[in-house]
């Protein structure tokens, strides 16, 4: 089990590695693909939710489903504007230029 785990994130290293992920119709892609399928398994979520926690399928949709799909749609419909460059002052004393941060992600852990 644990050679398959680390087999599946070596994989998803090396597809993050090739800097795919960095670009917005792939990440919006992504985060589509994820809204459908929460929609897709949201009675086979409510259903855990209340062998668990006791939640109504009322109560888990609002408190979880519904609040993810929510953040979703935010998210797709945002991302364009969080993933502009915007020159920004370098400190005064290295040099007179103006600095450009990227929003990028840096590791697995991080993105989107």
């Amino acid at each position: 089990m644990e050679s398959i785990i680390i087999s599946q994130l070596q994989e998803q290293r090396n597809y993050f590695n090739k800097g795919i992920t960095k670009k917005l119709p792939e990440r919006i892609d992504a985060l589509k693909r994820l809204q459908a399928s929460v929609k897709r398994h949201t009675e086979d979520i409510a259903s855990a939710l209340w062998e668990d926690l006791h939640k109504s399928a009322y109560e888990a949709y609002l408190t979880e489903t519904g609040m993810v799909l929510r953040e979703l749609k935010m998210l797709i419909s945002n991302l364009k504007n969080w993933m502009r460059t915007e020159n920004v002052c370098s400190p005064v004393f290295p040099d007179f230029d103006t600095g450009t941060p990227k929003n990028n992600p840096s590791s697995l852990e991080s993105h989107i």
